[in-house]
């Protein structure tokens, strides 16, 4: 990324909880956050603007079976 075009942000966002990640220009546009169900990724881009990703929907295995 250089000075003119760069990811400003990432934020991961779900029904009760934000995580925010600070970009600058001299870094890798990249960001890890922890997976806490769908929600939707925001990523702002100096030249581009905004842009929204929803995450996948994830089913898990119940922990209990009744039989």
């Amino acid at each position: 990324m250089g000075k003119g075009h760069f990811i400003s942000f990432m934020a991961y966002v779900t029904t009760d909880q934000v995580f925010f990640r600070k970009l600058y220009p001299e870094q890798t546009a990249d960001a890890r956050f922890p997976y806490r169900g769908s929600g939707t990724i925001f990523a702002y881009c100096n030249r581009h603007g905004l842009f929204a990703c929803r995450t996948p929907r994830v089913q898990r295995k119940s922990a209990v079976q009744l039989v």
